[in-house]
């Protein structure tokens, strides 16, 4: 009888570690399915911030290119423009070379145009000329105007018409500088 009782302790032992086998592969399992189900979880959220960040980073990246572009042509068309205004601002500045380096019958026939533009603003003006051109004007007064041209007075000195060549050229730089622009660069 002892030896059926240990034979059945021995089954009920086997039994045992069976049933706990089991119990232990069947929470292994369920863990190991819980761990990938998690892990699935994890690898989904990472690949999904990995193509947000991708996705955002191609965005940056784009509109950073577009920037560098857009600032490139501006500076481009800047420069362009700054390279356009020179060479008008050169032809003023050939035109003024080209007036003082004249000869004195050219020069005094400038004058006397200046002069007579000039008195159509004002009745018997008193005209100041600079003392190097003053020989070239004929009633003239010898002034230091430190500029090659006249300057217009009235009698009483409120009205004044600045016809040196500095002058007259910046009034005419506002009226020419489109049309030379337009001759220049076929604008």
């Amino acid at each position: 009888m002892l030896n059926v009782m240990r034979m059945a302790l021995k089954d009920i032992e086997k039994e045992i570690r069976e049933e706990g086998k089991q119990k232990i592969d069947e929470i292994n399992r369920e863990t190991n399915d819980i761990i990938k189900s998690i892990r699935d979880e994890i690898e989904d959220k990472i690949k999904k911030r990995v193509e947000r960040i991708k996705r955002d980073g191609e965005k940056e990246a784009n509109l950073a290119y577009r920037r560098i572009i857009a600032d490139a042509n501006i500076k481009a068309k800047e420069m362009l423009e700054n390279e356009k205004n020179e060479l008008v601002e050169r032809v003023f500045e050939d035109a003024k070379r080209r007036i003082l380096n004249a000869s004195d019958k050219e020069k005094a026939n400038i004058l006397k145009k200046l002069i007579d533009n000039g008195k159509s603003s004002i009745k018997n003006p008193k005209i100041l000329v600079d003392r190097k051109y003053s020989s070239l004007v004929k009633g003239g007064i010898s002034s230091d105007i430190g500029d090659f041209g006249v300057i217009l007075q009235s009698e009483d000195g409120v009205v004044t018409v600045d016809n040196t060549l500095n002058s007259v050229i910046e009034r005419l730089k506002v009226e020419l500088k489109p049309k030379i622009a337009s001759i220049l660069f076929n604008e």
